[in-house]
């Protein structure tokens, strides 16, 4: 789930009374994903809701893996006790992928949809994009459909 998910679950939960619903759900998850964690600075009550949960989780031996474009201790108006809290686990700073590593995520998305697309163009491809895998997966995609529709992938 994305934070934003999470904060706006709460939202409806405590307008429609389901807070224990709410609570129930996050709380008897086996393993929970949370992305942009992040987005929980400067807002006390969301990260109080996710201090109680984190907790029980843990408590319960299950896991909780998150996402954050800082780590924990470099974001703003993250409460102490969840920087605390998150720092406990594994932390790992993901950089951009090189250029062979983007070159590989091509030529396997490629094999994986069973398009073929020549050396040549996953390469200017892997040249030209080198922010993120994500942006990547958008050129790749994009590929993908122009294939799909019958037009020719290459170069130009």
């Amino acid at each position: 789930i994305t934070t934003d998910d999470f904060m706006n679950d709460w939202v409806n939960a405590i307008s429609k009374k389901t807070t224990a619903d709410f609570t129930s759900t996050y709380e008897n998850v086996d393993l929970l994903l949370v992305d942009d964690i992040q987005m929980l600075q400067g807002k006390d009550r969301f990260q109080e809701e996710f201090f109680n949960i984190f907790n029980k989780i843990t408590k319960s031996q299950k896991q909780i893996v998150m996402t954050s474009d800082v780590l924990p201790k470099d974001i703003p108006g993250l409460n102490a006790r969840l920087v605390s809290r998150f720092m406990q686990g594994v932390a790992y700073d993901i950089q951009k992928p090189d250029f062979p590593t983007r070159l590989a995520i091509l030529k396997n998305k490629s094999e994986e949809v069973g398009i073929s697309i020549d050396n040549q163009t996953l390469t200017l491809i892997a040249e030209q994009i080198d922010t993120n895998v994500r942006e990547l997966e958008v050129a790749f995609n994009t590929l993908t459909l122009m294939a799909r529709a019958g037009r020719p992938i290459n170069v130009s």
